[in-house]
């Protein structure tokens, strides 16, 4: 409060005071080696399939490739050419629903799925995301179906469509 940063209260169990949502970070002082690298890792995690939330992560990368010098920059860009990073990404996934799991995830909002399974059979199921899970080859949601409680893993590839639902 002192610092006259926005904040908001929420009462009960697991209430408290909080930083209000629209909060960002103050800047941050990367030296150049540091920035290159983070941009290195988060580079790779965007090719790999690592992560399933790859616009967010480009928009931070692009903000720490902005804050470098020119000259940074382009030392940043012969360092990455002797880089090698060898594996296998995850399977590929529609970009909005990406999207619309990451939100979700991170507001801890329910959603409507359309799901495809191993034997190709087409389901809609409204959940609440518990975690994700980041295998080897692919990721997984893990989440509660909504009307029957029990909790299941999705795979973000076999996800046709996702939808937003208003909290329940």
């Amino acid at each position: 409060m002192e610092s006259g940063h926005q904040r908001a209260a929420e009462r009960g169990r697991g209430g408290g005071y909080a930083l209000d949502r629209t909060y960002s970070l103050p800047p941050v002082n990367f030296t150049a080696r540091e920035a290159a690298l983070l941009v290195a890792v988060g580079r790779h995690a965007i090719d790999m399939r690592l992560l399933p939330f790859t616009d967010t992560l480009e928009s931070g990368l692009d903000k720490v490739r902005a804050a470098l010098s020119t000259s940074a920059q382009r030392e940043m860009l012969a360092r990455f050419g002797e880089l090698s990073f060898l594996g296998v990404p995850a399977l590929p996934s529609n970009k909005a629903v990406r999207a619309t799991i990451e939100r979700a995830w991170f507001e801890q909002q329910p959603l409507r799925i359309t799901y495809v399974d191993g034997d190709f059979v087409q389901t809609t199921r409204a959940i609440r995301i518990h975690g994700v899970v980041m295998e080897r080859h692919e990721t997984r949601i893990d989440a509660a179906d909504l009307e029957t409680g029990k909790r299941r893993h999705f795979r973000l590839d076999r996800i046709q469509h996702a939808e937003v639902l208003c909290a329940l």
